[in-house]
């Protein structure tokens, strides 16, 4: 019997759940994203096959940059090993599930600009640039790195 795929509400309690999915450490990061989601300020998706976690995505209510004119996906991210299996598509779909459901009609994301599959990954599920290259910048405590990213911004109805 083939294992399901859970969808649920991220919870303090995941921490070591989100080090297994990344296969990395960033407690901070994750924290700071679950006191956004208590404050009403967004939703953090984790996903398990079975009991084994396999994916998160972040939704903000309001988009971290100006650019942003709508709810906002910040971070889609599939276990290295889950990728190809359409799991990023399925955490997709329930993502603009929520942003519905909260009575919102629209949703978008940034894309590095050199990021080609993802791009292609994202077009394939209806979503268009709308404008940019924008310089997106941001600090990971976790690594005391700034982190410089350009993008394009991107969006779709729902």
């Amino acid at each position: 019997m083939k294992n399901k795929i859970i969808f649920r509400k991220a919870k303090l309690s995941d921490l070591k759940n989100f080090e297994i999915i990344r296969q990395e450490k960033l407690n901070k990061l994750h924290i700071s994203r679950l006191k956004a989601q208590k404050e009403g300020k967004g939703y953090y998706v984790i996903c398990f096959l079975g009991k084994k976690p396999i994916g998160h995505v972040l939704i903000y209510y309001r988009g971290e940059y100006k650019w942003h004119e709508c709810p906002a996906i910040v971070d889609l991210y599939v276990k290295e090993s889950e990728r190809e299996k359409g799991i990023a598509t399925k955490l997709m779909k329930y993502a603009e599930n929520i942003i519905k459901k909260e009575g919102y009609n629209k949703i978008c994301l940034d894309v590095g600009i050199s990021e080609k599959l993802l791009k292609k990954f994202y077009e394939k599920l209806g979503y268009a640039k709308v404008s940019g290259p924008y310089i997106m910048k941001y600090f990971l405590e976790d690594k005391n790195k700034t982190i410089t990213e350009k993008i394009n911004y991107f969006e779709k109805e729902i």
